[in-house]
């Protein structure tokens, strides 16, 4: 197993988690942008903005990395949240 996983990483080769229909709802660090899959999962989930006392519909919204992207966060669903774009400011502005 360790040599598999040494030679994907060589050919860099990114690891997917699937969902029922094949989807990708984890594509690691091979790109930041959320995948359609990973976006309607996000909405499944959350619903709104997941900001406290925001309830700003998805359409509104954006796929925040919870771990920034460019610090090592992975495109999953685990380490994403709904935001508007007014919260997510004040995220950011938290995060420094």
């Amino acid at each position: 197993m360790a040599t598999i996983r040494r030679l994907a990483c060589d050919a860099e080769v990114i690891p997917a988690v699937l969902g029922s229909q094949g989807e990708p709802l984890d594509v690691g660090r091979a790109k930041r942008p959320v995948t359609p899959a990973i976006w309607t999962a996000l909405v499944i989930r959350d619903r709104h903005c997941a900001f406290p006392g925001c309830d700003r519909p998805p359409v509104t919204c954006h796929a925040h990395h919870i771990l920034h992207w460019i610090s090592g966060g992975k495109t999953k669903l685990a380490n994403l949240v709904l935001l508007c774009a007014e919260t997510e400011g004040v995220a950011h502005r938290r995060a420094r």
